[in-house]
């Protein structure tokens, strides 16, 4: 496991780890989910219990992860626990050899994503993820795609 410095602003934990077989209280019951499914799940729901413990949240049972009508995942108490204080805002990403989790103080959404660097993307594609001047600069340079692809994953998250 390993932190990431984060920006300047609000309290944020960035976190990165392996992909591995791990075992989660967060983990959802994934169905028939292939097994590199059920990896990255598992991982990305570890990687969020370190990173809760050391935002300084000790007792991980009194939380749950639930998702909003987009499917974004956010923490919200146990009913039942009486607790009411704030949650730290969550974005969980994952790629072929990792998976990342943010962190984030309660007042702001995060959104985090993670490919890659080395990963292309079809200059087909690009005017699914581009427009205008935006898609005419992105042909000009299309070694800036993945970090145009990533950039809006996570601006998407960060927005649900």
């Amino acid at each position: 496991m390993q932190e990431i410095p984060s920006p300047e602003g609000p309290r944020m934990l960035l976190l990165r780890c392996s992909l591995d077989k791990r075992q989660s209280i967060f983990a959802e019951d994934l169905g028939r989910a292939n097994e590199k499914r059920i990896i990255d799940h598992t991982s990305g729901r570890w990687l969020l219990e370190q990173a809760l413990i050391r935002w300084g949240i000790s007792d991980l049972s009194q939380i749950e992860v639930r998702r909003d009508k987009h499917r974004a995942p956010y923490l919200s108490w146990i009913p039942g626990c009486w607790r009411n204080e704030p949650l730290p805002s969550i974005s969980i990403a994952h790629c072929q050899s990792a998976a990342v989790v943010a962190l984030m103080d309660p007042s702001s959404w995060v959104g985090i994503d993670a490919e890659l660097a080395n990963r292309g993307i079809a200059e087909n594609a690009f005017d699914m993820m581009a427009k205008g001047d935006e898609l005419a600069h992105l042909i000009e340079n299309p070694h800036l795609a993945i970090e145009m692809w990533t950039s809006k994953e996570a601006i998407q998250k960060a927005h649900h």
